[in-house]
């Protein structure tokens, strides 16, 4: 844990700074409820964790039991998302962003908080995707940005004319 020492020195260093590059970590949306990858009671924990993560944490997984990898994607990670807000270590990046002349935010996250709690779009790299973000399983065309609203219970297919393939969350590999 950082001492008073250690923050008074990196607020110092912080207003000598020309550039502040900020990298988020899964446990910023793990204080809003949102469940991490790995580690005790994370998503991917136990016998069940690993079977979902084959089935939706996976292009193979998508491209081989779609509706499967869709129903396990609402069900264990797009609804907590949706049903949880940005918590105030988000509003913290957004007033250090107001406050410093060059801030840049690299997240790993994917529920799209930081951009929610107001931070400019442009100055956060979502380095792993996004949960706002879909794409056809084939073509790769994107699709539709559904925000934070309810998913359709069953995966969208593309409306690429002929490609009539499932649309699905867009992690950065796919």
């Amino acid at each position: 844990m950082a001492t008073p020492e250690d923050l008074r020195r990196c607020a110092q260093k912080m207003k000598q700074a020309k550039k502040i590059i900020v990298l988020v970590g899964p446990g910023m949306s793990a204080e809003s409820g949102v469940s991490t990858f790995r580690g005790s009671g994370a998503l991917w924990d136990g016998f069940f964790g690993k079977v979902s993560m084959g089935v939706f944490g996976t292009p193979a997984g998508w491209s081989w039991m779609p509706a499967s990898a869709w129903s396990q994607y609402l069900d264990k990670f797009y609804n907590p998302i949706k049903n949880s807000k940005p918590n105030p270590g988000h509003a913290a990046l957004v007033e250090l962003e107001k406050a410093c002349e060059d801030l840049t935010v690299i997240t790993e996250n994917v529920d799209g908080y930081q951009q929610e709690a107001g931070s400019n779009p442009d100055l956060v790299f979502e380095i792993h995707g996004s949960a706002r973000k879909y794409c056809c399983i084939k073509s790769r065309h994107p699709y539709e940005d559904f925000g934070t609203k309810d998913l359709p219970k069953t995966s969208p297919l593309c409306k690429v004319e002929g490609c009539g393939r499932y649309v699905i969350f867009r992690y950065d590999y796919l």
